[in-house]
């Protein structure tokens, strides 16, 4: 690990570097979480939110546009309801065209279950740093966000589990 400051004349990295690094290594340490529950970290974003609240496909779609590929979404769905994770809930619960789907109580249990392994591999992921440093980092990536153009989480994600 590199923990020491860049040698005098070195230009650190930039953030966009970072960002990349700590995704790939937060994703590498999730799936690892995830792996004995058979989840991918995709699966587990659908469940979560749907943990949180009933929502449409095409909800889902939004709130996770920038987390999955073409097709990920229904596979993923088809893959939750085969397992009897997630059925059809009822329509005015999101207030949305098309299949509302809902965590079943199998899938509330299983989520239980992942959400505490998850909430462990946070725990190591971050441990060490201080909490006011950690808050500061989100709010700087929130601002750059922000800077970027982008409007902010989904509503649906405001709503998930963990």
């Amino acid at each position: 690990m590199h923990t020491q400051s860049p040698a005098a004349g070195s230009r650190p990295l930039p953030i966009g570097y970072w960002l990349r690094r700590a995704d790939a290594l937060l994703t590498r340490s999730l799936e690892r979480t995830l792996q004995p529950h058979g989840l991918d970290r995709f699966g587990w974003q659908v469940l979560n939110l749907l943990c949180g609240t009933a929502a449409s496909e095409e909800r889902l779609r939004a709130a996770l546009a920038d987390f999955g590929g073409p097709g990920e979404l229904t596979a993923t769905l088809a893959e939750l309801r085969r397992r009897g994770w997630i059925g059809p809930g009822r329509p005015e619960v999101a207030g949305a065209p098309g299949t509302v789907w809902a965590p079943t109580d199998t899938g509330r249990s299983v989520h239980r279950l992942v959400a505490a392994a998850v909430r462990e591999s946070r725990a190591a992921a971050t441990a060490g740093v201080d909490p006011g440093d950690y808050a500061t980092a989100l709010a700087v990536l929130e601002r750059l966000c922000g800077n970027l153009g982008d409007d902010g989480p989904d509503p649906l994600v405001d709503a998930r589990e963990t």
